[in-house]
Order: C-alpha cells, then structure tokens, then sequence
C-alpha cells in the first residue's frame, strides 16, 4: 500500500509488477505528490520502500512507481512476489479477484484503519471511461461489484492465473433507477493494463533490475 511519507496518511494500494524496482497504481493516488513524499509499504512484512520516480499515462489514470528497497532484507520475499506479467480477457464474464486497503472503521474507534481485503467479481463490460475533470480518458473493464475507497490502485488478476495482471482498481460509477422505486447501483472501474502494454514495456525496459 502506499501512504505519505511525513503524515503517514493512506493513499492507496498499490502492486509489484514484473521486477521488484516497480510497482504500478492508479495516477490519482500519487499525481498530487513528489515522488520523496510516498512510501510504499508491504503489510504483510512490515517492510518500506522509498520511491524515485513516478511515471503517469497521459491518459489513463496509472503510474508507474520506481521504488529503492533494501536489497538484502527484500531478496527473500520480492523475487517471489511481483505479478510476472499481464493477462488478457477475451470478453466479457471474466472472474477476477482484487486487492487492496479499503479503510474500515470500528464502531468504537474515530480512527479508520486501512485493511488488506480480497475482492471477487466478474467483468460484465468494457468501455471507454472518460473523466474530463482529471483528463482521463482509457478502455475501462466494468467490476461486478463497487470499489470502495483504499482499493484504488489495487490490483485486478484473473482467477485462474493469480501471477498475471489485467488491469488496476481506479473508479466508481454510478446506475440510479428513477421511478416510484428508487436506487443506486455502483460499479467499481479498472484500467485495462494490456490496452497500454506498449506503454509499460517501454518503462519496464528502461529499469535495470538491482
């Protein structure tokens, strides 16, 4: 997950991709930022890791993150842990699995607390989203299911292939129902990875693995 680096606030989740110097999440996360203001951190192994640079699509709302770890307290668990490569669906119906830190907040606590959650669903369409407030604009997979705030970033992987990636958790939208009955339906929205696979290849050549 990602965090800022003096407050120690929340900004997202994030996923290791392909060498243990890189991580992808959404651009909304961190675009707000310099690169020595974001931590990135593995829960799991209470370890951190400082991040050089950040490289955000010129249209769709990804970053990648060059990120600097200890070589030596990260060999153990980081040669085994990023997502190899990235997936492709072949339509819609596709099972994914997501994760991510959505905040949750106990009844008796003011304090909300980001926890790692696994998500399922399926993809039930594709499309272009568009947000012109921020200047995105990219081929978006529709989520069965809603993307609560902390899974921005997050990543999405076909169920039966967890080591590919097919995209990144970075958007609601929303269906209301107008009538005597009433309702409002939220879809969470990710960003296809192999629409920009050119996009990331490029970055992930130019990064020598340490």
């Amino acid at each position: 997950m990602l965090t800022e680096r003096n407050s120690s606030a929340f900004l997202g989740s994030c996923a290791i991709y392909v060498k243990p110097e890189l991580a992808l999440t959404a651009a909304h996360c961190v675009r707000h930022l310099q690169p020595s203001d974001i931590k990135v951190i593995l829960p799991a192994w209470e370890g951190t890791a400082d991040v050089l640079a950040v490289h955000c699509h010129p249209r769709a709302d990804l970053a990648i993150l060059r990120i600097k770890h200890d070589p030596v307290e990260y060999a153990s668990l980081l040669p085994e842990l990023p997502f190899s490569g990235l997936g492709n669906l072949t339509g819609v119906g596709a099972d994914f699995c997501a994760y991510g830190f959505p905040e949750f907040q106990a009844w008796d606590d003011d304090k909300p607390e980001a926890t790692g959650r696994l998500f399922k669903g399926h993809i039930q369409r594709l499309f272009t989203y568009k947000d012109h407030t921020k200047n995105y604009e990219y081929v978006a997979g529709e989520m069965s299911i809603p993307s609560p705030r902390g899974l921005s970033g997050g990543p999405l992987f076909l169920a039966d292939d967890p080591d590919k990636l097919i995209g990144i958790a970075a958007a609601n939208i929303y269906s209301s129902t107008p009538g005597e009955i009433e309702g409002t339906v939220s879809y969470g929205v990710a960003v296809l990875l192999w629409i920009v696979q050119v996009w990331l290849d490029d970055f992930v050549r130019a990064v020598p693995r340490a």
